[in-house]
């Protein structure tokens, strides 16, 4: 499996947001996207984004997208992000995904796209979640680009896909037996 820029995964989610007729921030795209890079890197072993996921105060951050869409602050996200091409201008980067990864991170967006920036900085702050697991022992102010590997990202969402699936399995025997 071929990755993707993750700028192609977050203007995949804006433009479901958008559909929706619901606002992303910053704080939401930047998580969003990581949920979808650590479930796919959960399920299949393979990572989805090509950039690296980097250890900031608030969470797991890939940089090409703070630096994309910082000029929107901790508001609305109001554009998509986007390449210069010498020969078409200006382009929106785009995801093209296999319809398994795209079933991945459509569960993400089913999943996740309805919490706040707040909740999703939570979520990912849990004690022994990948970001808990390189910042351990840290002050805020020591945080900062700090390389998340993808191999604890890949244990960290595996473990919760198996967790996952021996709940559902025993709810399943449970009716069963019903």
């Amino acid at each position: 499996m071929a990755t993707i820029d993750a700028r192609g995964i977050a203007n995949y989610f804006l433009a479901k947001a958008e559909i929706e007729q619901r606002a992303l921030d910053q704080l939401q795209l930047q998580k969003l996207t990581y949920l979808a890079h650590g479930w796919h890197l959960g399920l299949s072993e393979n990572p989805l984004i090509t950039q690296a996921v980097l250890a900031w105060p608030y969470g797991p951050v890939i940089r090409a997208l703070y630096d994309e869409f910082k000029r929107f602050g901790s508001g609305r996200i109001e554009g998509r992000a986007m390449y210069y091409d010498r020969l078409e201008g200006w382009c929106d980067y785009h995801a093209d995904m296999s319809e398994y990864t795209k079933d991945v991170v459509d569960a993400v967006w089913d999943n996740y796209g309805s919490m706040t920036g707040g909740q999703l900085v939570t979520l990912t702050h849990q004690p022994g979640t990948p970001w808990a697991e390189v910042t351990r022992g840290m002050r805020p102010d020591q945080i900062r680009d700090l390389t998340i590997p993808n191999d604890l990202i890949r244990d960290y969402y595996r473990g919760l896909a198996l967790r996952n699936q021996e709940r559902h399995g025993e709810e399943t025997s449970e009716a069963a037996n019903s």
